[in-house]
Order: structure tokens, then sequence, then C-alpha cells
């Protein structure tokens, strides 16, 4: 990010700021953030999956549950169940999950109902 500020905008900047500038933008979507989580864990459809990917070298997963108006996205340094409770400890009851079946997201407590009248 250092060199983009610099080659892109011409804007020489420490890794101190953007982390400063990181930290402040962090802060104000905190509520925001919150308020797409509330929107979809209250959805009547939730999809929910999950992939891949490499923080300091190491495998870590990147969640996503996602409606047809919001998507929640979370980083979690496991592909198990411990990263859905962390986010949504009471599940989907009132909601309709699909997911590609990982053994989690089946663990995970949700509504099973006729959902052919959502689509």
């Amino acid at each position: 990010m250092k060199e983009a500020f610099k080659d892109v905008f011409n804007i020489p900047i420490s890794e101190g700021g953007i982390h400063c500038l990181l930290e402040r933008f962090a802060n104000k979507a905190t509520a925001t953030y919150e308020f797409i989580k509330e929107q979809v864990s209250n959805s009547e459809v939730i999809g929910s999956d999950e992939t891949g990917a490499k923080v300091n070298g190491q495998k870590h997963w990147m969640w996503v549950w996602q409606t047809s108006d919001a998507t929640y996205i979370t980083h979690s340094e496991t592909r198990g169940k411990l990263a859905i409770e962390d986010e949504f400890p009471e599940g989907f009851t009132q909601s309709v999950l699909v997911s590609d079946g990982w053994r989690p997201q089946l663990s995970t407590p949700y509504t099973i109902k006729d959902a052919s009248h959502i689509y």
C-alpha cells in the first residue's frame, strides 16, 4: 500500500500512517458491518460458503453469508464449526440455509422448511 500511494498518487506515507488510516476506517465501518450482519441473520434465505486464503504464509479462511440484499464476509483461522459459532452463535433458526454441504455448515442450527415459494 505504501508503494501504491507513492506510485499512483505521488503521496509518500509511512506504514504507520497506513495502519492509522485503516484503523480509523475500520472503526467508522463497524456500525455498518454489524447492520449487515443483522440483516443477513434475519433473512428468510441465507447462502453460506468459505474459501482458503493465505495470511502471513498460513492457511486461513474467508467465510461469507449472503442474501439477495446483503453480503457478510469475515476471516477465521479455522474452516470448522467454531468459525460459524463465533459469528452466528444462535445459527439461523428462522432461515433456510443454503450451502455446499460442508459439515460445519450442516451442523449450524437453521430451519428446515419448504423454500419453493421464495424463488
